[in-house]
């Protein structure tokens, strides 16, 4: 692809509609669009995006049977869509609606936590932390990690401490914040039972591949499984 000129903004548009794919699905294989992906990189690297196209933007992320594409469209209303976009990707993660939808959302608002307004930072509380699916939560509880005050990441912690069922997201903030805020990290550590044995498998790396047996009393099953996805040596993230 040549390389990208505001000019070009209508007809990527335009592109990143094209559902042509190289191969058929079966039944229970998501559709893929490879035009349509690399019309969405092409419009990645330009300084601006007018509002109105990248509201064309969000309405194909939401049609679109192209989970890559859908991703890769939240990625990009995160970098180039301010803090409205970015609320309203905040606020689509955060309401009823499909699950793989609000995990795409938490997940793009997460890998483009750099360009997140602090504003929509502060808008991630212990409440939201505390009651949505474990797979928002945890991308939700990793971009407080990387984003916000250090008093703001205490405040969370203490209060997910008390709330028995989501208590392992503790370790998560623990382990996000230990290389890049270390004093910080280690503050954190208090609020977990005393003498866990997950403090002592998180200084060691991880460099073993923890269980369920070792955050059970820390949440719910479901919760705690997302966090060891994350915490878990050499594991993919998606």
């Amino acid at each position: 692809m040549a390389k990208p000129h505001a000019d070009h903004i209508p007809t990527l548009i335009n592109v990143a509609h094209d559902e042509w794919s190289s191969s058929y699905r079966s039944h229970d294989e998501a559709d893929h669009y490879p035009i349509a992906r690399q019309a969405i990189i092409g419009l990645s690297v330009l300084g601006s995006i007018p509002a109105e196209e990248l509201e064309r933007l969000d309405a194909l992320a939401i049609g679109t049977t192209d989970p890559g594409l859908r991703y890769a469209i939240f990625e990009l209303l995160v970098k180039r869509g301010g803090p409205p976009l970015q609320e309203r990707l905040l606020d689509r993660a955060c309401s009823p609606s499909r699950a793989a939808v609000r995990r795409a959302a938490a997940h793009a608002i997460l890998n483009r936590s750099e360009d997140l307004d602090t504003a929509i930072v502060g808008k991630i509380d212990s409440e939201l932390l505390a009651t949505r699916i474990p797979g928002v939560a945890s991308r939700l509880m990793l971009t407080v990690g990387l984003r916000a005050t250090d008093e703001d990441i205490v405040s969370i912690s203490r209060l997910l401490a008390a709330r028995p069922k989501r208590r392992v997201l503790l370790l998560v903030a623990i382990w996000i914040t230990r290389e890049t805020r270390p004093e910080l990290s280690k503050s954190l550590e208090p609020l977990m039972p005393l003498h866990h044995p997950a403090i002592a498998w998180l200084r060691s790396g991880p460099s073993t591949e923890g269980d369920d047996s070792l955050v059970s009393d820390l949440g719910d099953a479901a919760v705690c499984s997302e966090v060891l996805s994350w915490l878990n040596p050499a594991q993919a993230k998606v």
